[in-house]
C-alpha cells in the first residue's frame, strides 16, 4: 500500500516545474552550481519530458528477482542484461543459481560479482490460490504450513501424496534452507554486456560473501566463508589472470578491509578463530612478502572495518585510557597522532570524500537500534551531532556535502504529519526512514518510510563494511538509489527506486530488484 502526503502546489512550483524539464532541477549541473531545493513537504511529480531532456549520471547495476545482474541508467529505460542464468524461484529446476554483489571497477567499465549455485532440498512446493483443493507431495526434509483466513496453522502430514480441501495458502518450507552449496565463483564482465564474462576464481567448499575492487582496478579483494567450518579468508586475486593468482592474506573468524587509495596495500581488521583471540589492524603490502605488518595487536578495538583517509596517510581506530575510550586519528603505520573525541561502546565510522572530516555512530550493546550521527573534524577535534533520530547506517554523496542515513523506524512513529513518502505496507515487519543531512548546516531532509529488501537489510546493518566499495549515490551526488519492499494484489514484491537527494522529485520506480549500486562515474 502506497500512502504520500499531499501538497498544495503554488504557483512557484509551477514554475519549478518548468525549470525541472529544462535542466533537471539542476542535476548534472557542474559542482558547485547552486540546485533547487523546494520546501520539505513539496515534491515535484516525475516529468516525462524531464525525463528525456535530463542528464545522465553514471549507470546503476541491479540484482533483479531472478538473481540476475542488469545494468541501466537512472530512468530504467535501458536495461542491460549482464547475466542470465539465474532461476532463483524457479522451483522446477534442480539447483538454484543466483549471482549478488555487482560491485563496479573504478573507472565503471567493468562489474565483478559472484555466482552461487546450490542443491535444491527434496521438496516440492505448491502455492495456489482461490482452488477448491490442491494435492500436494512432501518431501522427506520439510515441514508443511497451511496459511488460512483464520491464520498462519501447522497441521503434520505424512511423506507422501495428499490431498488439501479449499487451502487458503499451501507452503511447503525446507529445513536445511536453499540445500548443499555446489560452488560460488567470482566473474568480471564488461559493463555494456558485449563481452562473455570471465571467471577469476571459483571453489566448491566456500561462498564467496564480500568483494571490492582495489582503486587501481588491477585486483579484487573478497571474503569466503567456508561452508562447514564458517571460517572466513581474505583473498585477493588479479583478473585476467588464471586462479593460481589468487592469494590467501588471511584465515579465521572475521575479515574486513579497505584498499590504500593508490591500490599498493590493504588495510585490515581480522580476527583470528579462537574464541578468546582479540582482533589486530595489519597491512598487507600487494608487492611485499607474506607476512602482514601488524599495527594494532593486544588491544581491544572498538570498530569493525578500518578505513585510510582519501589521502592515504592517516587511518581512523580506537584507543583506551584507563576507563575510557576514544576514536582517534593514527598515521599509515597505526601510529597515534591525536584523540579525536571520547565515545562509548562500539562504532561505525566513514570518512568525507573531502578528507577533513569523518561521519560516525555509536552503540552501547549489540541489541541497540542504531545510534545518534555525529561528525568530527579530524584536524581540530571539534565535534558535532548530524541526527535527532537514531541512524543504523549511512553513506556520504561523493562530493562530501550530504549523507543519506538510514533510521530504523516502528510503524507507529509513522504517522501523517511527518514529512516523508510513505511506502510501507499496513503492517510492516522492519522499517526504515531515508532522510540526506547537509553536513555544512546539518538541516535534514526526510525523504521516504519504506520496508527494505532482506539483502539490503543484511547491507544496511553493515554498512560500515559494505560503503567503502559499494555506492547508492549517483556521481554528481544529486541521486539516490534504494531497493524496499511493495506491496501489491500478486502479493510483496522486491523493487528499486531513485529519488532525488533534496526530495524535491517524487521518486521513480526503475525496476524490479533486491540490490542496487551506483557506478563511481
Amino acid at each position: 500500500m502506497l500512502r504520500y502526503h499531499t501538497t498544495r502546489v503554488t504557483a512557484f512550483s509551477v514554475v519549478v516545474l518548468l525549470l525541472a524539464a529544462c535542466a533537471g532541477l539542476g542535476e548534472g549541473a557542474p559542482s558547485g552550481a547552486p540546485r533547487i531545493e523546494l520546501p520539505q513537504q513539496v515534491r515535484l511529480p516525475q516529468n516525462d519530458l524531464a525525463t528525456v531532456l535530463e542528464r545522465r549520471s553514471g549507470r546503476i547495476a541491479i540484482v533483479d528477482q531472478a538473481g540476475n545482474i542488469l545494468v541501466t541508467d537512472q530512468t530504467g529505460r535501458s536495461a542491460i542484461n549482464i547475466t542470465r542464468e539465474a532461476n532463483v524461484g524457479a522451483a522446477a529446476s534442480r539447483h538454484v543459481v543466483a549471482y549478488n554483489w555487482p560491485m563496479w571497477s573504478p573507472d565503471a567499465s567493468r562489474l565483478a560479482f559472484v555466482e552461487v549455485v546450490a542443491r535444491r532440498p527434496d521438496v516440492s512446493a505448491v502455492i495456489e490460490y482461490g482452488v477448491e483443493e490442491i494435492i500436494v507431495r512432501r518431501g522427506d526434509d520439510s515441514q508443511t504450513v497451511i496459511v488460512g483466513p483464520q491464520g498462519r496453522l501447522t497441521r503434520s502430514a505424512p511423506n507422501t501424496q495428499y490431498r488439501v480441501e479449499q487451502p487458503g495458502r499451501v507452503v511447503i518450507e525446507p529445513e536445511s534452507g536453499i540445500g548443499e552449496l555446489v560452488y560460488s565463483a567470482l566473474y568480471v564482465a564488461d559493463a555494456d554486456g558485449k563481452a562473455p564474462m570471465v571467471e577469476v576464481h571459483a571453489s566448491e567448499q566456500s561462498r564467496i560473501t564480500w568483494l571490492d575492487w582495489s582503486p587501481d582496478g588491477s585486483r579484487l579483494a573478497f571474503a569466503a566463508e567456508d561452508a562447514a567450518s564458517g571460517r572466513v579468508s581474505l583473498n585477493v586475486a588479479v583478473p585476467g589472470f588464471d586462479q593460481q593468482q589468487t592469494r590467501q592474506l588471511f584465515d579465521g573468524a572475521s575479515a574486513a578491509w579497505h584498499w590504500s587509495p593508490d591500490g599498493s596495500a590493504l588495510l585490515a581488521r581480522v580476527r583470528p578463530a579462537a574464541s578468546n583471540a582479540l582482533p589486530t589492524l595489519s597491512l598487507f603490502d600487494m608487492a611485499g612478502g607474506e607476512r602482514p605488518a601488524v599495527l594494532s595487536s593486544g588491544s581491544v578495538l572498538a570498530f569493525f572495518s578500518p578505513q585510510f583517509s582519501p589521502d592515504g596517510q592517516h587511518m581512523l581506530t580506537t584507543i583506551e585510557d584507563g576507563a575510557r575510550s576514544y576514536l582517534a586519528l593514527a598515521d599509515r603505520q597505526g601510529r597515534l597522532v591525536r584523540r579525536l573525541t571520547e565515545i562509548e561502546g562500539a562504532v561505525s565510522f566513514a570518512w568525507s570524500p573531502r578528507g577533513g572530516h569523518a561521519a560516525y555512530i555509536t552503540r552501547q550493546s549489540a541489541s541497540q537500534a542504531g545510534g545518534l550521527l555525529r561528525m568530527v573534524d579530524v584536524n581540530r577535534g571539534e565535534d558535532k551531532a548530524l541526527s535527532a533520530q537514531p541512524v543504523i547506517g549511512f553513506f556520504w554523496s561523493p562530493d562530501g556535502s550530504r549523507i543519506a542515513a538510514f533510521s530504523p523506524m516502528q510503524p507507529a512513529e509513522i504517522t501523517p504529519d511527518l514529512p516523508g513518502i510513505d511506502y510501507t505496507s499496513s503492517q510492516p515487519e522492519y522499517a526504515l526512514m531515508l532522510q540526506t543531512i547537509n553536513v555544512n548546516t546539518r538541516s535534514a531532509r526526510q525523504l521516504a518510510y519504506f520496508e527494505p529488501t532482506d539483502q539490503f537489510r543484511a547491507l544496511i546493518t553493515q554498512f560500515d563494511r559494505f560503503s567503502r566499495s559499494a555506492n547508492i549515490w549517483s556521481p554528481d551526488s544529486a541521486k539516490l538509489v534504494f531497493p524496499l519492499k511493495i506491496t501489491t494484489r500478486q502479493g510483496v514484491v522486491d523493487v528499486i527506486f531513485e529519488t532525488e537527494s533534496t526530495g524535491s522529485i517524487m521518486p521513480r520506480f526503475i525496476g524490479r530488484g533486491t540490490l542496487a549500486f551506483w557506478s563511481p562515474r
